[in-house]
């Protein structure tokens, strides 16, 4: 494999989200995932489960429907004004059971519609989360993101906690872009016909003068939830180091310096979090202002026609009625004009999320474009050789340009194990990346047993990964399928082997699901321990080790050390242990500054 090809570029952060075009195409995307391309999807049940339009379609349909009922609700009390104020006994028992029933109905509707927005924000979370993580969470892309934290900050806040509020903001906001402008023309109408056209007029004109507003105000708040939901990542991400390194603070007695640090993480999201209430708060003094002055607006409304004389052929009875119908039609008119003007405050937060996913969403796709075009065994400088590992003129440098190794000739047959040995930052785990095909040698090839199957090539590196799952799931890793075939005397005897008998006495169930648990029943060195009897039970033909017995006890290395010779596994070291080199045929010594030396150990 020739070349100088690295990470796929991803887009830097964008300091400034705003509502412009890069806004509306990631939105666009967004809204793709959810609601899919136009199929006859109703005729699939499948094509449903894929897409949120469905469930969409019945949100505006049960909202359209409550509609209705608030229509005839608003218009209920100038029927009680009309006989009320005619004295209308009879009038009024026959009035009042209807009302009642539409008011129950209309409670009803109300609650159908949460009830149906929240399935549909549910659904929307399930399809945005099960994309990023089927494009994040697949060979060759999760390494290469990571790689590059500075690009993509906290993915873990943005799959787990972004997309749950951005759907539940789409859900808002799409439930009202439909349903309000149909209902806005509507009450126009009305509000015409009662009033005249300075009803609507003068609705209007408050309407575009509060959106203005809106939008001045607005665009700061969009920069400033950006930069929460980032500083949010940071100062969980501070208090989970303390939970995974938090004996390594206490023996070093850090406790003070880690409060230090983190209060001053903290300090600057409450700073940030002071200036969005502080910025939203001119907001909302201009939303609740134009709503507060619909009230009087209703009044002044009506009473243009009726000072200049229109309505004087009415009686009290009528006038009443009219004065109450206009008043529901007015102020329910310039309420939906406040709901557009309220969606200012929420695009201002939906932005933030759609950058911040929309973000990740083009990083994913840039670095998946990348793989896709390539040969993957290409990629990984994969020739295809099962027999051994081959360096041929190999010239390896890190992601930042610092060579590694040049010239690196070596071949790496079986039961012929390398102990590969240096100074710290020489490179060493640098060169099992390349082995692995996480990084490409910029010149020569590499020939390697194919990655991705434990039976050939096995990695264990210096802090061993303990999975989510069973103590059976430990030993397999990574396959669910070979826990589910493997038996309880099986577990029992690689336990032993690893010289974890005793832990059998406290994992008595082998299927009990363990997640941060681990790190607590066990020490590093019996976690190095466990992590070792996945090699012995895959039994691979390679296996890397990188220092994964430093944490372990002399006698239990050298015991398992033996065992893998015993059963033909060929090993590649990286070890500053002299004791260990007795258990390889060569080594491979690097300096650090691209030189390396080959000798062959006696035994």
């Amino acid at each position: 494999m020739v070349g100088r090809e690295r990470y796929a570029k991803v887009p830097s952060n964008e300091r400034h989200p705003k509502l412009d075009r890069n806004f509306l195409r990631r939105l666009k995307t967004i809204l793709r995932i959810l609601f899919g391309r136009p199929t006859i999807w109703f005729l699939h049940r499948n094509e449903r489960r894929n897409s949120v339009l469905f469930l969409y379609l019945l949100l505006i349909g049960a909202a359209c429907f409550n509609e209705v009922l608030f229509y005839y609700v608003g218009l209920t009390p100038s029927k009680f004004y009309s006989v009320l104020v005619e004295r209308d006994t009879t009038g009024f028992w026959n009035l009042l059971l209807p009302a009642f029933m539409l008011l129950i109905s209309a409670g009803l509707g109300r609650g159908l519609v949460k009830y149906i927005g929240g399935l549909f924000a549910l659904r929307s979370r399930e399809l945005l989360t099960e994309t990023l993580q089927s494009r994040y969470i697949r060979t060759g892309v999760l390494y290469k993101l990571l790689a590059v934290p500075d690009e993509i900050d906290n993915p873990d806040q943005r799959i787990t906690q972004d997309v749950d509020k951005l759907t539940e903001t789409i859900r808002l906001v799409l439930q009202e872009i439909v349903i309000t402008p149909i209902l806005i023309a509507y009450y126009t109408w009305q509000c015409w016909n009662v009033g005249g056209f300075m009803g609507p007029l003068i609705i209007y004109i408050s309407f575009l003068i509060g959106s203005g507003l809106s939008k001045l105000l607005m665009d700061p708040i969009v920069d400033l939830v950006f930069g929460k939901e980032k500083v949010e990542g940071e100062f969980r991400f501070l208090h989970m180091r303390l939970r995974q390194f938090g004996e390594s603070i206490a023996l070093a007695r850090g406790e003070d310096e880690e409060r230090i640090r983190i209060s001053q993480v903290f300090s600057g999201l409450l700073r940030t979090q002071k200036l969005i209430v502080t910025r939203e708060l001119f907001l909302q003094c201009v939303t609740e202002g134009f709503t507060y002055f619909g009230s009087i607006q209703a009044y002044l409304i009506i009473a243009i026609p009726i000072l200049t004389g229109a309505y004087d052929d009415l009686d009290a009875a009528e006038l009443t009625a009219l004065i109450s119908k206009n008043v529901f039609l007015s102020m329910y008119l310039s309420y939906k004009f406040n709901v557009v003007i309220d969606q200012a405050t929420k695009l201002s937060e939906m932005s933030g999320y759609v950058s911040r996913i929309g973000q990740m969403l083009d990083s994913l796709e840039q670095v998946n474009i990348a793989l896709d075009n390539i040969d993957i065994d290409e990629a990984m400088n994969v020739i295809g050789s099962r027999d051994s590992v081959t360096f041929d003129n190999a010239t390896i440098e890190t992601p930042e340009g610092k060579t590694i190794v040049k010239h690196l000739d070596l071949e790496i047959r079986r039961n012929a194990n390398l102990l590969i040995t240096g100074p710290n930052g020489s490179g060493k785990t640098s060169l099992i990346r390349v082995m692995c095909g996480l990084w490409k040698c910029v010149d020569g090839s590499v020939d390697i047993p194919r990655s991705g199957n434990p039976r050939h090539l096995l990695v264990l590196p210096q802090v061993a990964y303990m999975a989510s799952g069973s103590l059976r799931d430990q030993i397999t890793y990574p396959s669910i399928l070979e826990a589910e075939q493997l038996s309880d005397e099986q577990v029992e005897k690689l336990v032993r082997a690893v010289g974890l008998e005793h832990f059998l006495d406290v994992c008595t169930d082998y299927d009990a699901v363990y997640t941060q648990e681990w790190l607590k029943m066990l020490s590093p060195g019996e976690q190095q321990k466990l992590a070792f009897a996945r090699v012995l039970f895959w039994r691979p033909q390679f296996a890397i080790l990188d220092e994964s017995t430093s944490s372990m006890d002399t006698e239990t290395e050298q015991k398992l050390y033996h065992q893998c010779q015993q059963i033909g596994i060929t090993l590649i070291s990286v070890s500053h242990n002299p004791a260990l080199r007795h258990f390889h045929q060569q080594e491979l010594s690097l300096d650090g500054r691209g030189n390396h030396h080959i000798v062959q150990i006696e035994t």
